[in-house]
């Protein structure tokens, strides 16, 4: 299974619900790049779904296509590096890398504010969005996040990725996944020690004492405030 969808399978997906989608290639540090966008471009606000391991821009198609969530915002989602046309099979397994790429693709908008939406492994992924640009991000949401290290399971047919008798029966995306697994932990761990990260309320910084808590601003001040119907 390669865990993406094509541009003729997305297109007909969204035409069969009257939604226009505009599928974008682009390229990013040399490789090429694919995120789609519904919604109104010029909307001062930026909803981003960023999907987990395996999967692609494709896990997403129903919120795109969504009538609430299209009054008033411009819906994106991206393919993470590795995974879906992004730089496919090639695995990205850094949270700041694919991080970076999210943050490549949110530029690409002008909107004053902007929410992440992450699902498994894009949870921590969006959280060091909100460190590395914490004033043009206001809210997160994280959906089943794996972004503790001591309860991230790696199960046995993620080795299949690594092993090199058995690493070639899988697809693209299934390697991406495997490696990315593989490194999941220790990704984690990093992210945890070097801070700061992001959680509930603001962003979090280790110190000899405890953790200091600054909250996430955005052009309209104030701290993370939900995705929601009502804007």
């Amino acid at each position: 299974m390669d865990f993406r969808t094509s541009d003729a399978a997305v297109k007909k997906y969204f035409d069969k619900r009257q939604v226009a989608v505009n599928i974008h290639h682009v390229e990013y540090k040399g490789k090429k790049v694919r995120y789609l966008e519904t919604g109104d471009k010029s909307a001062k606000k930026l909803i981003l779904f960023v999907h987990g391991a395996p999967g692609s821009s494709d896990n997403f198609h129903r919120y795109l296509a969504d009538s609430m969530l299209l009054q008033g915002a411009c819906l994106v989602s991206v393919d993470r590096l590795g995974y879906g046309y992004s730089d496919y099979g090639h695995a990205e397994t850094t949270i700041t890398g694919q991080a970076e790429m999210v943050l490549f693709v949110m530029d690409q908008y002008r909107a004053d504010t902007v929410y992440l939406v992450g699902h498994s492994y894009g949870g921590p992924v969006i959280a060091k969005c909100a460190v590395l640009r914490p004033s043009r991000i206001g809210g997160l949401l994280m959906l089943a996040p794996v972004n503790d290290p001591d309860s991230e399971p790696v199960f046995w047919f993620a080795h299949f990725a690594r092993w090199r008798a058995t690493r070639w029966l899988l697809s693209g995306g299934n390697r991406v996944a495997g490696d990315e697994k593989l490194t999941h932990v220790g990704e984690l761990r990093e992210w945890w020690a070097t801070g700061p990260v992001a959680g509930a309320g603001g962003i979090y910084t280790a110190t000899k004492t405890g953790w200091r808590r600054r909250p996430i601003s955005h052009s309209a001040g104030g701290n993370f405030r939900p995705i929601c119907s009502k804007w």
